[in-house]
């Protein structure tokens, strides 16, 4: 026992040291490994150019994870040529990893609550103090609580990733990265480093723990980075927030117009939805948005045949809540008499205000509930 007390007692004197050092410049600290992950910066989302564009929206990272004991870290050299494209990974990313006690940097994805079969982003947060030239990871969750979409996006200048999603609740990443990437934000913020989407279970109720498995870090100079793996919760639950199209009928070469109405309960910042329709049957004439809920900015139009998208930003002083139109799209009927087109909301991501100053937002469970139009 006494042992134990001199260990302690010598430690906390070195401590002291140290901080008394560092105070007159010597240049010396102390530096605690592990901390919760922080919010990221704003993500710019990709613009639209046609329609009526104010502006162009972003979505955000979501809230603080817990992190789980690191499992294990390895990592090789990253390229210097830049990035390089290569056939999606298979089975682990290494092998061989060994386990690891500590980390210089902290991965985890954020709690996320989900609507039934609505759609998701899950964001990788990057905390730690030395860039990476390359990351692999591993992570796994239970298969009926979501699927995810075959690819990823990078957040990275001069990067290029090799995802594998193809076995029902695992997922294997691998970014080279020839400009390092590296945690920008202040104290326990984390960076956003890749971003993952999926759609929910069908039915609400289901929880599971989405836990990076495995992880490997690589800097510059081809040194190991050891790294902890952290774990999140992933829950579909009763949506908050519904997105609605009607359906509707028009005459042949008639205009006709087709609202998008909001139903939610959450005081809402940011919202990205994109409508699907047939472009055989219909012509998208224009959008209005001057009598829209949506109080913030936004950029929207078609930006390719057949599917329209709206992205919008709400200061903290315009939050959005309650019931009311988003938008408004005017179609011309172009089919002949008998044709139906859909109008699939394709995509649904909202978010609203976090809780505490700290918190840009947090994405809320959202569903979408498409119509159908039919030429009369």
């Amino acid at each position: 026992m006494s042992d134990k007390r001199n260990v302690g007692t010598f430690a906390l004197t070195l401590t002291l040291i140290a901080s008394l050092l560092g105070s007159v410049g010597c240049g010396v600290g102390v530096t605690a490994a592990g901390g919760p992950l922080g919010q990221g910066p704003l993500i710019p989302a990709s613009p639209t150019t046609s329609g009526n564009t104010s502006n162009q929206g972003s979505t955000t990272a979501l809230t603080n994870p817990s992190l789980a004991p690191a499992d294990q870290v390895s990592a090789r050299i990253a390229p210097t040529n830049g990035p390089q494209d290569a056939a999606p990974l298979t089975g682990d990313v290494n092998s061989d990893l060994a386990p690891a006690s500590s980390g210089e940097g902290d991965l985890s994805f954020g709690d996320l609550d989900v609507g039934p079969g609505g759609d998701f982003t899950m964001r990788l947060m990057f905390r730690g103090r030395i860039p990476l030239s390359l990351l692999e990871f591993e992570f796994s969750f239970e298969a009926d609580t979501a699927t995810l979409n075959k690819g990823g996006t990078l957040f990275g200048s001069n990067a290029s990733s090799r995802p594998d999603f193809s076995q029902p609740g695992r997922g294997v990443v691998r970014i080279d990265a020839a400009t390092p990437l590296t945690d920008k934000g202040p104290g326990f913020s984390g960076t956003e480093i890749y971003r993952i989407t999926g759609v929910g279970g069908r039915v609400a109720g289901l929880e599971t723990t989405v836990r990076i498995t495995k992880a490997s870090g690589k800097d510059a100079n081809g040194n190991p980075v050891p790294l902890a793996p952290g774990s999140s919760t992933l829950r579909v639950v009763d949506a908050r927030t519904v997105l609605t199209i009607s359906d509707r009928e028009a005459g042949p070469g008639s205009t006709v117009t087709v609202p998008v109405e909001l139903d939610t309960s959450d005081p809402l910042v940011t919202m990205e939805f994109g409508v699907s329709f047939d472009p055989k049957v219909l012509e998208f004439v224009s959008s209005d948005t001057m009598n829209s809920v949506w109080r913030g900015i936004n950029s929207e139009g078609v930006n390719e045949p057949g599917h329209y998208r709206f992205v919008g930003i709400a200061g903290a002083s315009d939050q959005v809540t309650g019931l009311g139109t988003i938008v408004t799209l005017i179609f011309r009927a172009t089919g002949n008499v008998g044709t139906s087109s859909p109008l699939d909301l394709a995509y649904l991501e909202v978010n609203m205000a976090g809780e505490k100053p700290t918190d840009t937002s947090l994405q809320a469970p959202a569903q979408g509930r498409g119509g159908t139009l039919r030429v009369r």
